[in-house]
């Protein structure tokens, strides 16, 4: 009975620090500016030929040209 009260401590422990971090401290697995269009087809095709991609840094989006201006 003892051990299963410690065990039920130290993980109600562990599960409560560990929502404890700033705000801000950890990133979002989600990045706005990847290009996650290019991501999928690349991964589609490597695994249709059998490998397998792992990113380390996600392809860009391209930024949106200026407006041509009117003069």
């Amino acid at each position: 009975m003892h051990k299963f009260l410690a065990l039920s401590c130290s993980l109600l422990a562990l599960a409560l620090t560990g929502c404890a971090s700033p705000a801000g401290s950890v990133r979002s697995g989600f990045d706005d500016n990847a290009d996650y269009v290019k991501m999928t087809a690349v991964n589609r095709e490597a695994m249709h030929r059998g490998y397998r991609i792992v990113w380390i840094h996600a392809p860009q989006k391209e930024p949106p040209k200026p407006a041509p201006r009117d003069g």
